[in-house]
């Protein structure tokens, strides 16, 4: 009888473990592509802002021109080639292309309400 009080106890620790693990390494629900890999560009949005309203739940004093780094950080890290070239493509003619000029720029665009940080032309 004992024995099997121990293998029933060990049992439920084992899950508790198990289920707690699972809750706390599981990935999360969103996995960020390129934009040029979304099937439609409202699709990119959509998931765009569920990443931009959970980063900034995080980190409230995040201003506009770190989260454009940030994006601007993954989309080299991920080789987003299409939307780095359309960026660079909406650059003026005197800029050279510095990380800090397409996130002005970008700045510039989405304020503006145009849609030129997407893949399309």
């Amino acid at each position: 009888m004992v024995k099997i009080t121990i293998f029933i106890l060990i049992f439920v620790i084992i899950l508790i473990l198990g289920v707690v693990g699972y809750l706390y390494l599981r990935p999360t629900d969103i996995q960020l592509k390129c934009p040029e890999d979304y099937a439609t560009e409202d699709e990119a949005m959509a998931e765009l802002e569920i990443v931009l309203r959970k980063e900034t739940d995080n980190n409230p004093s995040l201003t506009a021109e770190e989260m454009y780094g940030k994006r601007y950080d993954f989309l080299v890290a991920h080789h987003c080639e299409k939307t780095l070239q359309n960026l660079k493509d909406h650059l003026p003619p005197e800029s050279t292309g510095t990380k800090e000029e397409i996130i002005q720029s970008e700045m510039r665009i989405y304020n503006e309400g145009d849609s030129a940080s997407t893949t399309t032309e």
